[in-house]
């Protein structure tokens, strides 16, 4: 093999492995507010990247409630499962020597709601924090580098399976209505201590904006109408939706009469 053709390949391995570094999947983001929400904690398990020197970075200020500033902080978002959940930082080489990363866990966007946060700077080594987490709830991981370093890192993680959204009951509601009946009520019990982030609703196909679990209809109308609701974890908006169970529907009959035998009868609204 030519010298020209051993500096080729040399070129192209060091490109190679720098591209492998920047995918850093799932990707973080420098936002909080933007962070995609993964389904669970678990799915940084055996995450490795490289914290980068981005200064655009918005994190909390103070970054911990006992101090630290941010500098090149880099966010992901989970659902967590509730219970004990544990998350290990390994820190590798860094940029800046004597400095390393800062590491937290907000149950917010708004720096209120602290779970665990270190201000101090992680060298090399390994770091764990431990937490009892709420079902169904959406929490907040960052790592920052002290001065703007940029260091190696991976992330090791331990919790429970995904929490079942919990749809056992029936979905109840009147299914023969007068038309021009307003503001009637569907609804449906959850299991106890079910997860059950919100519930969606439609009125044939049409998605309602109620999202607990029971829901005020009008049926202005004459026809079959279909009633569902399915219940979800996770953030559909972002779109991550990590369980859901159901739907669950009813039919609707929506009359101006109703026939009894050969006679026909106006169907009133009473008030």
């Amino acid at each position: 093999m030519s010298k020209l053709k051993i500096i080729i390949l040399f070129i192209s391995l060091i490109i190679r492995t720098n591209l492998v570094i920047a995918q850093c999947t799932p990707a973080s983001s420098s936002n909080c507010k933007d962070a995609y929400i993964l389904c669970s904690v678990d799915d940084l398990n055996g995450y490795a990247c490289n914290l980068s020197k981005n200064s655009d970075s918005k994190g909390c200020f103070p970054l911990c409630p006992s101090g630290g500033i941010p500098n090149n902080t880099a966010w992901w978002a989970f659902v967590s499962n509730g219970g004990e959940v544990c998350i290990t930082i390994t820190i590798g080489n860094c940029d800046l020597n004597n400095s390393g990363m800062q590491i937290g866990l907000w149950g917010d966007c708004e720096c209120k709601e602290s779970i665990f946060c270190d201000p101090q700077c992680i060298d090399k080594g390994t770091k764990t924090f431990c937490a009892n987490l709420v079902d169904c709830k959406a929490y907040y991981l960052f790592v920052d580098g002290c001065n703007g370093n940029s260091c190696n890192f991976s992330i090791t993680t331990k919790s429970r399976l995904t929490g079942d959204p919990g749809l056992p009951m029936p979905l109840v509601g009147p299914t023969i209505l007068c038309r021009g009946q307003k503001n009637i009520k569907y609804s449906i019990e959850p299991v106890r201590n079910a997860c059950h982030a919100y519930y969606q609703w439609t009125l044939d196909g049409t998605e309602q904006i109620e999202q607990k679990n029971e829901v005020l209809l009008d049926f202005p109308d004459e026809g079959d109408f279909i009633v569902c609701v399915t219940g979800i974890v996770g953030n559909p908006q972002s779109g991550s939706i990590c369980n859901q169970l159901g739907p669950k529907c009813l039919t609707v009959k929506v009359r101006s009469k109703f026939k009894i035998g050969k006679k026909s009868y106006p169907c009133r609204i009473i008030k």
